[in-house]
């Protein structure tokens, strides 16, 4: 089945990029888009299939995910702030949220869940 893939300008579609050159898996991409609603509706209409992040994928109740063997690489963020300066409210607010969502998703082996 053909593909609908995010627009290089996004960070999923250059892992997608590497996943497909690295395992020199064949694959067709008939469609890109910059608009993640685009693709979904593309999928439920069973136009292309699509590689996206799992936390879109996971809030489609409708769409079915297929693991991919081997699993694409998982991606991290950090946040990151400037030492020794005033943070705001909503500075300290966002950072305090991040916490509790990360304490969350921790395992007991130290790594993180995602939304899969």
């Amino acid at each position: 089945m053909p593909m609908g893939l995010l627009s290089s300008d996004f960070a999923t579609r250059l892992h997608v990029n590497s996943y497909f050159a690295e395992y020199k898996a064949p694959h067709y991409v008939a469609i890109e888009s910059n608009s993640m609603s685009a693709l979904l509706e593309l999928v439920r209409r069973n136009v292309v299939t699509t590689v996206l992040p799992a936390a879109i994928t996971s809030e489609q109740a409708d769409l079915h995910p297929v693991v991919l063997e081997p699993s694409l690489p998982i991606r991290t963020v950090q946040l990151l702030q400037r030492g020794g300066i005033y943070q705001t409210a909503a500075a300290r607010a966002f950072s305090s949220t991040l916490d509790t969502v990360v304490a969350e998703r921790r395992c007991p082996s130290g790594k993180y869940w995602s939304y899969q």
